[in-house]
């Protein structure tokens, strides 16, 4: 695919515009000093999540890394054309592996920018 660093590139960008949005909204509700039942709703939410997330990377993560193709990518010296083949898987595999990452701050930031 043509635009996989583009998309690199704009998952990147969501996780750094959003996230802070994300962690400074879910700061203001943490630090109240009685937390309601969405409060509690939501850490449990944002825990759950994050592990989630953190599998589901890893699982993609490792479905790149050990694929045959990068085995042997390892095992002898690359010439020029296979090495720009595992660039681009390279990239591919971060697309994959980011995008449960992002598409999870970009819910969250719209979710708990809501008003109420």
């Amino acid at each position: 695919m043509k635009n996989e660093p583009e998309k690199l590139l704009k998952q990147q960008q969501t996780i750094l515009t959003e996230a802070p949005l994300v962690l400074m909204n879910r700061i203001q509700m943490f630090s109240q000093p009685v937390w309601t039942w969405h409060t509690m709703l939501e850490f449990q939410r944002m825990y759950l999540e994050k592990v989630a997330a953190m599998s589901e990377l890893w699982y993609k993560w490792m479905q790149f890394y050990l694929s045959p193709a990068n085995t042997r990518m390892w095992a002898q010296l690359p010439d020029p054309k296979s090495y720009y083949k595992w660039i681009d898987d390279s990239t591919r595999a971060a697309n994959r592996a980011l995008y449960p990452v992002s598409s999870r701050v970009h819910v969250n930031k719209r979710r708990l920018s809501r008003k109420k």
